[in-house]
């Protein structure tokens, strides 16, 4: 299994990729398509942009979020070879994603782990901004908000506005100018 396809799957919705030593071409597959679970529900997906020029990276989930989903990003994200101790993440909720599997339990023990596990990666003074395109996500956001393991462990906004968002991580852009530089642009692209 690829990604939630086995080859042949895989294989069939792009003939042009190399699933072994082509994995860009699978991740993009993953984003046009959500593999499903054994009971057929969308499980989430995520896209990321890592930026050319400083130290926002930008991350969009649609579907099904859950613990396991979480973790299979985080891998991506923080394990995958482009993250850099200063940048922050702006992460967009797409409208049409379904939360529930995710509730107060599954907050105080997994994620809290996961946060404990990424502490040293994220670095110091990690924030992140948080869209929710849909309402009805935006009280799991505040939870998770307010759990005490997230208070002074970084800084977490919640905004129903991207643009706002992203206006107040820039804010925070004087704190790792070396994202801003020529030379630390080059060596990400």
């Amino acid at each position: 299994m690829h990604g939630g396809y086995s080859e042949n799957q895989a294989a069939a919705l792009s003939p042009n990729c190399n699933i072994a030593a082509d994995a860009p071409c699978l991740r993009h597959i993953l984003i046009l398509k959500a593999p499903t679970s054994p009971t057929n529900e969308v499980q989430m997906t995520h896209e990321i942009k890592f930026p050319e020029s400083g130290n926002i990276v930008e991350v969009r989930l649609s579907g099904v979020l859950s613990l396991d989903t979480f973790r299979d990003l985080h891998a991506e994200l923080y394990f995958g070879g482009k993250w850099r101790t200063g940048m922050n993440v702006l992460v967009i909720i797409a409208h049409g994603s379904d939360p529930t599997a995710i509730d107060a339990k599954v907050l105080r023990t997994g994620f809290r782990e996961e946060v404990e596990r990424l502490l040293d990666i994220r670095g110091p003074e990690f924030k992140t901004a948080w869209v929710a395109e849909d309402t009805h996500v935006e009280p799991l956001l505040l939870q998770w908000q307010s759990m005490p393991f997230v208070k002074g462990t970084y800084d977490f906004e919640i905004f129903r506005d991207l643009g706002k968002a992203r206006t107040w991580l820039e804010t925070f852009a004087s704190d790792w100018p070396e994202f801003y530089s020529p030379k630390q642009s080059a060596g990400r692209a």
